[in-house]
């Protein structure tokens, strides 16, 4: 289990950090997640109530907010959108991440599924901008505990993961293979160990 850091004092910078294959995302970051079981409800005819059964755990989904508050920000979102959301065809390779709330819920790789108001907060003149991902979590398939789950053992829930998964952040693998494209913004963090 991950140390996960107070909400006040030392490390508690962490709670608006955002990390994406080990680089922060600019700005500040507010993250939700949200993780459950999937729940099968039956109810008889004309019977109050329902019997229920938990038929195994969903994908854990979260929003991520991020709220810029320098010129500069705007700029290093720019070359974080086109890697996350690049044109043409998009990998379907998952991101390893690091938050405080996302640690508590064991989630460690995310998909970036979408990319929401992407709009001022304030006035326009002071650069700040409110941007809302939509990501979901990527993990293998298992069958559940006590034989209630029809999954079979190997199936992954999402996308390919290759034979590095599970490892944390360093196995999760890149892109088709292939090392990240660089990107090189004035006061931009290396875009290095993405994917």
């Amino acid at each position: 289990m991950p140390t996960i850091p107070l909400l006040s004092g030392k490390g508690s910078s962490a709670w608006h950090t955002m990390l994406v294959g080990g680089s922060p995302l600019p700005g500040v970051a507010i993250v939700k997640p949200k993780k459950g079981h999937k729940v099968d409800k039956k109810a008889g005819l004309g019977e109050d109530g329902a019997t229920t059964t938990i038929q195994g755990k969903q994908l854990a989904s979260a929003t991520i907010t991020l709220r810029t508050y320098k010129p500069e920000h705007i700029e290093e979102l720019q070359g974080w959108l086109a890697i996350l959301f690049p044109s043409g065809n998009p990998s379907s390779d998952p991101y390893a991440v690091s938050h405080p709330a996302l640690a508590m819920l064991g989630i460690t790789a995310l998909f970036f599924e979408t990319v929401d108001s992407l709009g001022p907060m304030a006035a326009p003149e002071q650069e700040r901008l409110e941007v809302v991902f939509t990501v979901t979590e990527v993990r293998k398939a298992k069958p559940m505990q006590g034989g209630g789950s029809k999954t079979p053992q190997g199936k992954v829930d999402v996308g390919t993961l290759g034979p590095g998964f599970g490892k944390g952040p360093k196995g999760v693998p890149k892109a088709g293979g292939k090392t990240p494209p660089k990107v090189t913004l004035p006061g931009a963090p290396k875009w290095t160990g993405l994917r």
